[in-house]
Formats: C-alpha cells, sequence, structure tokens
C-alpha cells in the first residue's frame, strides 16, 4: 500500500512574495486539497495575473477541479495517477489531457 500525508503549513508571506516573486514555468498539483490550499495562498489569489503563463499540471482530474476556471487553458492532467505520468507532462507541457 502506498499512502502519504500532507501537512498544513502557513508559509510566510514574505519568503511566499520572494519564491514567487518569478512565476514558475509550471505548478504540480498531487491532489485536490494541495490545487485547493495553493490557489488560497495570498501570493496567488491578489495577484493571480502573475500567473497567466504558469501551467498546472494535475495528477487528476479531481485535483485540476480545484483550479480556478479562468486558468483552465493552463491545466495538464495526468495520463494516469501517479507521480510518473505527472512528472512526464513536465518532458512534454503541451500535451493536453
Amino acid at each position: 500500500i502506498e499512502a502519504y500525508r500532507m501537512d498544513a503549513i502557513e508559509p510566510d508571506k514574505s519568503a511566499l512574495q520572494a519564491l514567487l516573486e518569478n512565476p514558475p514555468q509550471a505548478v504540480l498539483l498531487y491532489s485536490q486539497e494541495s490545487a485547493q490550499r495553493f490557489f488560497r495562498l495570498s501570493a496567488v489569489f491578489e495577484q493571480p495575473d502573475r500567473f497567466s503563463r504558469t501551467l498546472f499540471i494535475c495528477i487528476s482530474a479531481k485535483a485540476a477541479s480545484a483550479v480556478p476556471p479562468h486558468f483552465s487553458p493552463l491545466i495538464r492532467i495526468a495520463e494516469a495517477p501517479d507521480e510518473a505520468s505527472l512528472l512526464k507532462l513536465l518532458a512534454h507541457p503541451s500535451s493536453q489531457n
């Protein structure tokens, strides 16, 4: 059995701002909950336009359902709900699922 646990943390706002100063090319979303938490980060919801070129690579359609609708053209969904399929999309970001 494969299992994992997610620990909720509240990142330091200034550290997060510095980290996201240059928006990432891609964000990997491993679950619906992690996607919801990402989009609730102040650095994300206060300035969503800064992510207008960021790909949101989701492990499943359920994870993708938590991505706000205006980002839908930037969503990529893994072929299978596993990390190998998720990471494969990094190598081929134009793949649409």
